[in-house]
């Protein structure tokens, strides 16, 4: 039984990790339906199988084996494993080391990083199997540094910051859904002046804050506001940056805030750029329409809504 791998983890529905299967073990994890299996371990004669490669192929399954040094774990190991996890999104993936120790440490920076995890989750993921010595702590520490973006409440300073990655994004994911004239005229307003006056009015906005091309910039940012008594959000993230999950931290961020100030529904003018998402995080649509730019140019959207839980 596939539950009888040792510390066997079930993560999701696509997802779940352990320690290392025995053969019989692996044809049940073959039986259960995952396509991928990734090994974390080194090929250890004292727990490794005799040719884990050759048996998940034979089994259908496609394998990638990144060797950790449990000692001497390195971010170039984690960043192969985010690649291979991010190519099998669409497959049910199955990861495994000697002891589910190296595996539960990388799949909660992955969680942290690209699924929207809190750093809650991600470390409660981690101490159901093990509490990581100190190696590993100070290795997660300075993985989380490097690979998961800071958020935090943006200042008057991060004005222009925001207007970029604000742009960027709309720039990068914006003419797929709309025109092109369409797309420079919702660009052509957003000027660091239109956050400060944002700020000025009572909107609390959140930056994610990372490095692209060596330098440290604004990945991605959200906000959350109050207009006519209805509380609403906004998300924006680089195109370089799509699709790591950090687009659901910046929302829950936001949506946080919201809660804190006694908010039951949030309630947006979604782009159509931006309906997946949305949809994704909870929301639901309740009409479609236009809303007027400031060029005066009408932009169809989407007009959501979500309850908000305590």
């Amino acid at each position: 039984m596939i539950g009888d791998i040792k510390n066997f983890v079930p993560v999701s529905a696509d997802l779940a990790t352990a320690g290392q299967p025995s053969v019989e073990q692996l044809r049940d994890v073959a039986a259960a339906g995952f396509g991928v299996v990734i090994n974390l371990g080194l090929l250890d004669p004292r727990y490794c199988l005799d040719d884990e490669a050759g048996l998940t192929r034979s089994l259908g399954m496609t394998y990638h084996h990144i060797p950790v040094d449990f000692n001497a774990p390195r971010f170039e190991d984690v960043e192969t494993f985010f690649e291979v996890m991010e190519a099998s999104r669409s497959r049910k993936v199955f990861v495994h080391c000697a002891a589910n120790y190296r595996v539960s440490s990388f799949v909660g920076l992955f969680g942290e990083a690209r699924l929207g995890w809190t750093r809650e989750r991600a470390d409660s993921h981690v101490r159901q199997v093990w509490e990581p010595n100190a190696t590993w702590k100070d290795f997660i520490d300075a993985a989380r540094r490097r690979l998961v973006p800071e958020i935090r409440v943006a200042t008057r300073v991060d004005a222009p910051a925001i207007a970029a990655a604000h742009l960027d994004s709309i720039h990068s994911v914006g003419p797929s859904y709309y025109t092109r004239d369409l797309v420079e005229r919702w660009a052509s307003a957003l000027e660091p002046a239109l956050y400060l006056q944002a700020m000025d009015d009572g909107e609390v906005f959140f930056v994610a804050t990372g490095e692209q091309g060596g330098e440290s910039c604004v990945l991605g940012f959200s906000s959350h506001r109050v207009d006519e008594g209805r509380d609403g959000v906004s998300v924006y993230v680089r195109g370089s940056a799509t699709r790591r999950g950090l687009g659901t931290r910046l929302l829950r961020v936001a949506e946080s805030h919201a809660i804190e100030r006694a908010a039951s529904f949030i309630d947006i003018e979604a782009s159509l750029a931006g309906v997946e998402f949305y949809l994704a995080n909870g929301f639901e649509e309740t009409g479609r329409g236009e809303v007027a730019l400031r060029s005066g140019l009408p932009m169809p959207v989407v007009f959501m809504r979500k309850r908000l839980t305590r």
